[in-house]
């Protein structure tokens, strides 16, 4: 295997979280109760990413060297995501029946200011003796002349502004009446939802390049000139960073209007419409130490999205349209062993909608190679199957032990669809994908015990611990081709292990969090080399939370303290296509409750 590029990254990221809920109730009489539930949070991000790397001339070997040419580039931006929700629901009662009703209102949007998306800074020369060594920790070894800042000049900047909105709008009603069958306790139950989700992104791009002629000179584009000195890189040598503000400066002197680049501006701008229309029947029964549980639900989905396409620099209005309904039954059965132990059996169908990124309906092509989204995705559909066993332990205590499987079709997935159909002639058409089924079973085991029965201070011991064992299977097919793979993001092991204590006016928790490596993304159905792979992780973190008052709590977060990295492989797990470190973080917080 060898390498084509090489590429170091330093992230600056400050956060700012808040966040508000405001829930009223109000019992009308003992028949008749109403309550709005309110929540606003807002978080902003701010990062500023450094990059620095190589591309070599010739792809090249661990240890060999070559010669290659040199970046560095820039990236400093601003994004605030605000979410709101408002719920207003009632319940009555009349006799036998219970009714419920709801309707709800949410938003949420994200907003970046005009920013930095890149800044790219060119080595004046190519470096003759650039090389690295170890595929899965890469170092790069090349002249000092790299970290010289008068080698390296401004090539473009790419300036943008991001505005996504996404609003629901749904009303929900529920009717239960308790009656008795054959001398045994039942329930009917039916309802329904009407959802209506819009989400629309308006993206404006500018692109500054060609500086010389517009009067720039050949100095004043020397990194010298932005350097914001060395970058506190902890994988290795790193050089100068870039300075936001004197990259700004330089293109506060243009006529911005100049550089709108309406290709990238339009083809990431969308509208997408999801309306679901959904109701349910549902019947419980109690027959000595069982329980049954029936049910079916109906969903009906109608997707709209409208957005542009860019062919070869021509533009195309693209619009989309898809209607499915799906018909999801279900059984539940449990069975009372003993007073603390009981066995419980299920059988359920769900759908999982595509991602809207997923369905995007803007494309670029370019020459011979293309990228876009798939507004003609089919939804996940699944068909599951659970039995297990649980027991409690005491008063404060359980163990649990499940066996499941999932029959899975039409699961989503990174596609490469060059050589194929109407991308016959093309190097790369990347877009997204239905697979043909997959297969997902495995083990479940839980047990959490809270040792109150021990004298003091033990009294307030707690363990906890889970993990879950599953295999899966999957198939793909394109250009006629087929191959089995792993099921994407699953992994086969995954695990958490707590250890705490608590009071009444203290709460401490120390856990351990693991989950093994996973397949992230499919290459090419012929190209099972180029697969994307992440490594298996293991976080520690530990959290305190003490009353100072009856109303008021001090609470301390510390996460992965161990500093486990994010390892993504290609291939092999030797070879590195992605490696990163983020440190432990902190946060410490005061939170006020008044009734």
């Amino acid at each position: 295997a060898k390498l084509e590029q090489f590429e170091q990254r330093d992230y600056e990221i400050s956060r700012e979280r808040s966040g508000l809920g405001l829930n009223f109730d109000y019992q009308a009489d003992d028949l008749n109760s109403y309550f709005l539930r309110t929540l606003y949070s807002r978080y902003k991000d701010t990062e500023t990413r450094n990059a620095a790397g190589v591309e070599f001339a010739d792809a090249q070997a661990a240890g060999e060297s070559g010669e290659a040419e040199g970046f560095r580039e820039l990236k400093d931006r601003e994004e605030t995501q605000e979410i709101q929700s408002y719920v207003l629901g009632s319940e009555h009662l009349r006799g036998p029946w219970t009714l419920n009703t709801q309707a709800g209102w949410s938003q949420s949007s994200e907003d970046s200011p005009e920013h930095i998306a890149s800044a790219t800074f060119e080595g004046n020369d190519d470096f003759t003796s650039a090389g690295f060594s170890d595929t899965r920790k890469p170092h790069l070894h090349i002249e000092n002349a790299f970290y010289d800042p008068a080698n390296f000049s401004l090539k473009d900047v790419e300036r943008e502004e991001q505005d996504t909105t996404d609003t629901e709008k749904n009303i929900k009603l529920d009717l239960a009446r308790d009656y008795e069958l054959a001398g045994n306790a039942a329930q009917f139950k039916f309802g329904g939802k009407l959802s209506r989700r819009d989400k629309d992104n308006d993206t404006e791009v500018w692109k500054y390049e060609d500086f010389d002629t517009y009067g720039i000179t050949d100095e004043e584009l020397l990194l010298s000139h932005y350097q914001k000195g060395s970058v506190d890189y902890g994988l290795g040598p790193f050089g100068p960073g870039i300075s936001a503000s004197a990259v700004e400066n330089l293109l506060g002197r243009l006529d911005r209007s100049a550089f709108y680049d309406e290709e990238q501006s339009r083809v990431n701008d969308f509208d997408m419409r999801e309306d679901i229309n959904a109701g349910y029947l549902m019947h419980t029964l109690d027959v000595d130490d069982w329980r049954f549980i029936a049910g079916l639900r109906y969903e009906g989905t109608e997707f709209k999205a409208k957005g542009t396409g860019i062919t070869d620099g021509t533009f195309t209005s693209t619009t989309a349209s898809q209607d499915y309904d799906h018909w999801l039954p279900g059984l539940h059965a449990r069975y009372q062993l003993d007073k603390n132990t009981q066995l419980r059996a299920a059988w359920t169908n769900a759908v999982v909608r595509p991602t809207f990124e997923q369905l995007a309906p803007g494309f670029v092509i370019d020459g011979d190679e293309a990228e876009f989204g798939n507004p003609n995705l089919d939804p996940l559909e699944s068909s599951n199957f659970d039995l297990g066993i649980e027991h409690y332990l005491g008063s404060a205590g359980v163990v649990s032990a499940f066996v499941f499987y999932k029959d899975i079709q039409n699961f989503v997935y990174n596609s490469d669809l060059a050589g194929s159909g109407q991308w016959l002639n093309f190097d790369e058409a990347n877009t997204f994908a239905n697979g043909d089924s997959a297969d997902l079973y495995g083990l479940e085991l839980a047990y959490s015990q809270k040792f109150n029965w021990l004298p003091a201070p033990w009294n307030g011991l707690l363990v906890g611990a889970n993990a879950t064992f599953s295999r899966s299977e999957a198939s793909i097919e394109s250009r006629g081709l087929s191959r089995d793979i792993d099921l994407p993001f699953q992994s086969d092991s995954v695990g958490n292990l707590m250890l705490g204590w608590e009071n009444d006016k203290l709460s401490l928790r120390l856990s351990a969090n693991y989950k093994s490596d996973y397949l992230q993304e499919v290459a090419a159905v012929d190209d099972p080399a180029h697969d994307l792979s992440v490594d298996d992780q293991t976080f520690v973190d530990f959290t305190a939370r003490y009353f100072l008052t009856d109303e008021l709590q001090l609470s301390f977060e510390a996460q992965n303290l161990t500093d486990e990295s994010y390892y993504v492989s290609t291939g092999s797990s030797s070879y590195n296509a992605q490696y990163e470190e983020y440190g432990p973080s902190y946060k410490l917080g005061l939170t006020f409750t008044h009734f």
